[in-house]
């Protein structure tokens, strides 16, 4: 198998980390982003004791500040690498009427779910597309990987209870925001509506894009700003057992990392412009369909992105 230079958001911990130790364990050359410099250098520790001599480093990213998103792609190209897979794997779920959930870039009018689960995502492909098309061929083209949701296609488009409102995707409308869930499947809505616009924005380029629900895992931490008390521990660990996988369909992590890395470097995956769900192409929820939708996310991405 060829080498590849991969770039994985998020890695510090959960499924990021676990796919980032398969792909070293492939032989494949890793970045991995850290929000700082300890959980960075804890992460390259805990790839290197798994895997001795992988070939793995970090640089560190907010994702929910544009400035430090440009700060690490120019600290990317500064290493002379070339880059042929970007995961977007960074993700974040936060508690029901959470205070500071308009947090992002220190602007209240955006919304720190939808700028780390969409947004940021969005300006960081952005920045790494040249790099991307520069290493892309036609037998072996570069591959964005943007990890998404099975819960984009588990509601109705009008449920009551979760309706996406595109023209007020921050939720800052009186009645709007209900739970941390509507945020986390909108951000996810979100996504995969400007992931599927990039695909054909692609064609020709030898660079393509899909999106993948790499299962529910109740142990990747992804949910750690929303379970704080000890029943909901107790519960997530119910979740993460044999009882959770035969009851409410759970992944252990194993299947996680076995999903990403499929879509990284398997012959199957090198598609373009799809959603995965347990490993197998899964039609998009009707909001993703939505040319109108699809242009007024892009228009509020790049708006956000200052591109």
């Amino acid at each position: 198998m060829e080498k590849k230079v991969i770039i994985i958001t998020g890695a510090n911990c959960g499924i990021g980390l676990e796919a980032a130790k398969g792909l070293c364990e492939l032989g494949h050359d890793v970045v991995v982003t850290t929000r700082d410099d300890s959980k960075g250098e804890a992460t390259v520790a805990a790839i290197k004791a798994e895997v001795p001599d992988a070939n793995v480093m970090y640089l560190t990213a907010e994702l929910s500040d544009p400035q430090s998103i440009r700060d690490f792609v120019e600290k990317f190209k500064s290493t002379g690498k070339k880059l042929d897979i970007l995961v977007n794997n960074a993700g974040l779920f936060m508690k029901y009427s959470s205070a500071d959930r308009h947090t992002a870039r220190n602007d209240p009018s955006y919304e720190v779910t939808m700028t780390v689960n969409c947004m940021g995502p969005f300006l960081l492909t952005n920045l790494l597309l040249d790099e991307l098309k520069a290493t892309g061929t036609k037998e072996s083209p570069s591959r964005i990987v943007n990890v998404s949701s099975s819960i984009t296609v588990m509601f109705k488009q009008d449920n009551s209870k979760r309706p996406f409102y595109i023209d007020d995707l921050m939720l800052t409308e009186q009645g709007h925001y209900v739970s941390g869930m509507q945020s986390y499947r909108n951000s996810k809505l979100a996504l995969n509506l400007w992931s599927n616009e990039m695909a054909k924005q692609l064609e020709g380029s030898h660079v393509i894009i899909n999106t993948l629900c790499p299962g529910f895992i109740p142990s990747t931490g992804l949910a750690r700003d929303s379970v704080t008390s000890r029943f909901g521990s107790i519960m997530m660990s119910i979740l993460d057992s044999f009882i959770g996988r035969a009851l409410v369909k759970t992944s252990p992590v194993s299947e996680g990392r076995r999903r990403i890395v499929s879509m990284c470097v398997d012959e199957e995956t090198k598609t373009c412009g799809l959603f995965y769900h347990r490993s197998k192409p899964t039609p998009e929820a009707a909001e993703v369909l939505n040319s109108d939708h699809k242009e007024k996310i892009w228009a509020l991405c790049v708006k956000y992105s200052g591109l």
